[in-house]
């Protein structure tokens, strides 16, 4: 998982798209990935960041499909 942050946090727009209208839909999935991850030994959930059960600590200052990039080992994305 950790090749991808540094690329999100230099090329973001390369890394992460979305379109406006698709922001209400993005924050409903953050909420229910977030919960779920609650339920998970070894999950932390802070106010500012998630401790993974991998040790690594992610911030959640970002949107919320980076947070979720962040979280999660496999890609969030629909191609057209």
């Amino acid at each position: 998982m950790a090749p991808r942050w540094p690329s999100a946090a230099t090329h973001r727009d390369a890394v992460h798209a979305m379109r406006p209208e698709a922001g209400d839909a993005a924050w409903e999935l953050y909420d229910l990935v977030l919960a779920d991850l609650a339920r998970r030994p070894g999950t932390v959930i802070g106010a500012t960041e998630v401790l993974r059960p991998d040790g690594v600590r992610a911030p959640l200052e970002a949107p919320p499909l980076v947070r979720l990039g962040r979280l999660l080992d496999p890609h969030l994305c629909r191609g057209d």
